[in-house]
Formats: C-alpha cells, sequence, structure tokens
C-alpha cells in the first residue's frame, strides 16, 4: 500500500515498478488534520504489511497509536524544519518502531541519525528513486562559445538566487554566460533589488520568467556546463529532484551550503559548493579564467544510482525479499 501525495506520484510510480507492480495505490485528499488522521487510520487498518509515504508525520504518528500498529515501512522524504523538537520526538519514534524506514538519498539517512540520535539506524536504508545513467563525455562547448551556468525551475521561498545575482551585479565574467529559466524569475529579481538595465551591463545574461515543459527542460540541462542550484535552511534535508535530473544528463552543479546538495558533491564528485558569496566569486572567477578542472563523476554515482541497484533494494526493503 503506499499513500500518493504530491511528490510522491514519481516516486511510487518507480518503487512499483521495481517490486513488479506488488504495491496498491491509495490516493487520498487530505482537507484538515482531523481528516488525516482519519485517513491514515483507515490505511493502518488494513491487514497486511504497509509502505506508507507521508509528509504529514503528525497525523500518521496519532493514527498509529490509536490503532496499536506498527507493522508498516514508512518512506521520509525529508525532516521538517519547522518544530524541529517535535518532529524530532515523532521521527526518533517511528525509527524504533517501523519495520523499516526508507530515505531517498545518504544525506538524509545521516541527517535523521544525527538529529534523533537514534540507536536504531540499521533500520534506516536508502533508496533512490531516480536512475542516473552514465552518458559518454560530450564536448558542450567549442572555442567561440562561453561556458553557459544555467537556473532553471519555478522559484519558490526556498530557492536562493542573491548570491548569484550578486556575483553578476558586481564582478566581469569574460567567458561566461547566466541563463535563467526560471518561473518567477521577474518578481524574484524585483524583490532582491536587481535592475535589469544597469546591472547586467558587465556580463552575458538571459532571463526567461518560464517554465519549460520535460524535453526542453532535458535539453537545457544537456546544454549548460553547470546548473546553479541553493536552497535555504527551511527547504529541510530532502533529495533534489533538480540536481538528479543534471546528473542524468551529465551536467556539473555549482551548490550552497545546504547539507543534502553537499552530500551529493563529496559522495560524487559532481560539481562545487560555496557557503559565502565570496566562495561563489572564488568559484566563478576560476570557471572564467579557466582554472578549475571541471569536476569528474565517480563510478559510485552510477552504482548508487543505477536501474539494478534500485530493483533490488526496492524488492528487498518493501516487499522483504
Amino acid at each position: 500500500m503506499y499513500e500518493k501525495e504530491g511528490h510522491f506520484d514519481q516516486d511510487f510510480e518507480n518503487f512499483n515498478n521495481w517490486c513488479d507492480g506488488y504495491l496498491t495505490h491509495i490516493q487520498r485528499e487530505s482537507v484538515n488534520l482531523q481528516n488525516d488522521i482519519s485517513n491514515a487510520k483507515e490505511c493502518l487498518k488494513l491487514k497486511g504489511h504497509k509502505v506508507i509515504g507521508s509528509a504529514h508525520y503528525i497525523p500518521l504518528f496519532i493514527a498509529s497509536i490509536l490503532c496499536h500498529n506498527w507493522d508498516y515501512t514508512l518512506i521520509i522524504h525529508f525532516f521538517p524544519e519547522n518544530r524541529p523538537y517535535l518532529y524530532k520526538y515523532i521521527i526518533k519514534v517511528f525509527i524504533k518502531k517501523c519495520n523499516r524506514i526508507v530515505v531517498f538519498d545518504k544525506a538524509v539517512k545521516s541527517y535523521l541519525i544525527e538529529r534523533t540520535r537514534t540507536k536504531y539506524e540499521d533500520k534506516i536504508c536508502v533508496m533512490h528513486t531516480r536512475e542516473v545513467k552514465k552518458l559518454p563525455t560530450v564536448q558542450r562547448n567549442n572555442q567561440n562559445q562561453k561556458i553557459q551556468i544555467l537556473v532553471i525551475g519555478s522559484l519558490n521561498s526556498s530557492k536562493i538566487l542573491k548570491p548569484l545575482l550578486e556575483s553578476i551585479k558586481r564582478n566581469k565574467y569574460e567567458n561566461i554566460e547566466f541563463k535563467f529559466v526560471c518561473h518567477g524569475i521577474n518578481n524574484r529579481l524585483i524583490e532582491d533589488g536587481f535592475d535589469l538595465k544597469k546591472d547586467v551591463e558587465k556580463n552575458s545574461v538571459i532571463f526567461e520568467d518560464r517554465f519549460p515543459d520535460l524535453n526542453e527542460y532535458k535539453r537545457l540541462l544537456n546544454a549548460a556546463d553547470y546548473l546553479y542550484l541553493a536552497y535555504t535552511k527551511e527547504y529541510g534535508i530532502r533529495a533534489s529532484g533538480a540536481l538528479l535530473d543534471s546528473l542524468s544528463q551529465g551536467t556539473p552543479v555549482i551548490v550552497n551550503d545546504n547539507a543534502t546538495l553537499v552530500g551529493f558533491v563529496e559522495s560524487y564528485k559532481c560539481g562545487f559548493s560555496y557557503s559565502t558569496t565570496q566562495d561563489l566569486f572564488k568559484i566563478l572567477s576560476d570557471i572564467d579564467n579557466g582554472k578549475t578542472i571541471k569536476p569528474t563523476f565517480t563510478d559510485n554515482l552510477y552504482i548508487d544510482f543505477s536501474e539494478e541497484r534500485n530493483r533490488k533494494n526496492a524488492k528487498e526493503n518493501l516487499l522483504g525479499e
């Protein structure tokens, strides 16, 4: 059984494929806390082992106590940053009492162990829900083209652009083109005090306020030399779809010091990370001057995210085979 909610759509499809269609998909519409608890109770009363993916930890926790039923595997997508002490307690209990906890990357597992100080870390298994294929090396730019740094996707309050915009405003880059294909970029430029006429004079910058369709999204990632990603602390510790999609296209990343993003960069040597705006200045300057050698993706990336490993882990951790 899988409770489908928003960002779990693609994950369910992959899990179900790897489990040869044995999972049953149940879709719930959550309106308020009472309905959330009722829906969770209904799921937990079903016979047999259950695999539950839900971001609503509090209703599930209450329902599991009322049902006295902990015979389930819980997929934890992220650790919420609001009310951290409450979620620390709830997730620690989940880890202790559930049969298994599934997380989407190593950084989330490490973070859960650190925050909860659990003694049951062996129950937490890592399952990657997106495949990253090893693509042949391609030369994206010829000598007459600039190195392209891409920012793509819808802009929400958790995504940080100010350090990159500050870099564009204050420094001149002869060999870099900055391309923003983002829904909401025009409003963000106003919010961050970026002047479209004055602040782009030094550099090659493209702003497109839109979200591309899936095919164009993949083409843009493949054409870029780097993908820029930066998230606030409130984003939480979770897997980044855009990061995984960029790696699937063989495109390295430039990220801020969000724990998940840094974990990927350090584990798989797939990009660069910065903590301060000055750090970002240095990375961009090195790229502009040809001093930075492009990241070499480690083979661990393709092993950890392989279709074969995904299927094996799904059957072992979700079906118990």
